[in-house]
């Protein structure tokens, strides 16, 4: 999840709760400002966790910043040839792993947005 909500630009994150299928915190995305975090509830199972490969993904977008604030900038394909990836269907795979995670924002102790990466 870290390196998810980094990938979308998150400074730092605090983690408040842990549940059997919630993760609960604070995403920090400017520590000078505190208008700018956002509290946060992922919902998920241990098999949902991303795997090595996604993690591999967002640090190749990460690292040729390739994202403009949640929306890729560039083609799958231009992603893969610089990624530990040597098959594409794979790749495509992991990608579509990626595209699936979701973390609910939460506003007023209500859900009302996620985090989420756009194509």
């Amino acid at each position: 999840m870290n390196h998810f909500l980094n990938l979308l630009g998150a400074e730092d994150i605090v983690y408040i709760k842990f549940e059997t299928y919630n993760v609960f915190g604070t995403v920090v995305n400017d520590k000078n400002n505190k208008e700018e975090q956002q509290d946060f509830c992922w919902h998920t199972t241990e098999e949902n966790v991303p795997s090595e490969k996604v993690i591999d993904i967002i640090n190749t977008i990460k690292a040729n910043k390739f994202i403009a604030i949640d929306k890729i900038s560039v083609s799958w394909t231009e992603i893969f040839a610089l990624s530990k990836e040597n098959n594409f269907e794979s790749f495509m795979s992991s990608v579509h792993e990626l595209l699936n995670v979701e973390i609910k924002m939460i506003d007023n102790g209500i859900e009302t947005d996620s985090f989420f990466i756009h194509e």
